[in-house]
């Protein structure tokens, strides 16, 4: 089969959600309505036989040096040993080019995991679920600090937080804050003496309520801000009706977990791997060709068989 990779363009975001919505295998972290804002992202990657639209993948390298794909998918008639050969290779040097080093992916598509596994991708964590259905609260938590909606000007000091408390797979930007401050419904911070020292945000389906993230500066851990922002966010989801509240967190990550017990949160089950493959460590077959067919790649520097 003849496939031909290219970079994506706004102009084709209509057969981009045409394949969404009849393939069996796609895997986005992204509402439909942000696609188009992200196919001039590079790398965006479609394969094109003929018309055809066989496959996309695209990356998001919004915490240098790590990648992490944000959107996969491929038709029904084509296997995903050759979506990956196919699309794989690209991606890797055009996120290299941008100085990644190390690919991610974070999720729990088993049509996915177990080939990238077979493609050199290590299991680097476990993500975890959680749940609650009650209101039931131990503890209000600490009232040295105030808690008010976030603001813009507060992204840098948000930035700031995420670089000092997590890993650099967990850290957003100003632009990851802006967004998330545009369509969740509850986005909070925890100031003491006009510093921000803690954030939290919720989002909200129907009467299911999902605890996105609790986050605390490690210099201001072990003081109850934590506490008093989860608390906060039950409060939040109490008001508004939900009669669930889920959650997911690194299975290493003890002390959260200890804290979401507390609160009357169990343990669900594993939710979602996190696989990690470095670029530089790369299998050797992603990077000779030594595949049948023709490939062939538009404004990349990269041409193989397949």
């Amino acid at each position: 089969m003849e496939a031909t990779v290219r970079q994506a363009t706004t102009a084709d975001e209509k057969t981009v959600v045409r394949l969404i919505r009849e393939a069996r295998r796609v895997d986005l972290r992204l509402g439909l309505r942000d696609l188009k804002a992200y196919l001039c992202a590079r790398p965006f990657l479609l394969a094109y036989s003929g018309r055809q639209l066989l496959g996309f993948m695209f990356w998001d390298l919004h915490c240098p040096p790590l990648a992490r794909l944000w959107g996969a998918g491929l038709a029904n008639r084509w296997s995903v040993d050759d979506y990956l050969r196919t699309l794989l290779p690209p991606s890797m040097e055009a996120l290299r080019a941008q100085g990644a080093t190390a690919l991610t992916y974070v999720g729990s598509e088993e049509w996915l995991t177990t080939p990238l596994q077979d493609y050199g991708f290590v299991v680097d964590d476990t993500i975890v679920a959680y749940e609650k259905t009650d209101w039931g609260v131990p503890s209000q938590g600490s009232r040295e600090v105030s808690v008010r909606p976030v603001q813009p000007q507060d992204f840098p000091a948000l930035v700031a937080l995420d670089q000092a408390a997590f890993d650099p797979l967990w850290q957003n930007t100003a632009t990851v804050f802006r967004g998330i401050l545009a369509i969740y419904p509850y986005f909070v911070v925890a100031e003491m003496d006009g510093v921000v020292v803690g954030y939290q945000f919720c989002s909200l389906m129907g009467r299911q309520g999902y605890l996105a993230r609790v986050a605390v500066h490690p210099d201001y851990q072990g003081r109850g801000i934590g506490v008093r922002l989860l608390a906060e966010a039950i409060a939040f989801f109490q008001r508004e009706g939900a009669k669930v509240i889920t959650l997911n967190t690194q299975q290493d990550n003890r002390a959260s977990q200890r804290l979401y017990r507390w609160f009357g949160f169990r343990l669900m089950g594993e939710e979602a791997l996190v696989l990690k493959l470095g670029i530089n460590s790369s299998p050797e077959f992603l990077g000779t060709g030594e595949l049948g067919g023709t490939l062939r790649v538009e404004g990349l520097s990269l041409c193989r068989e397949i």
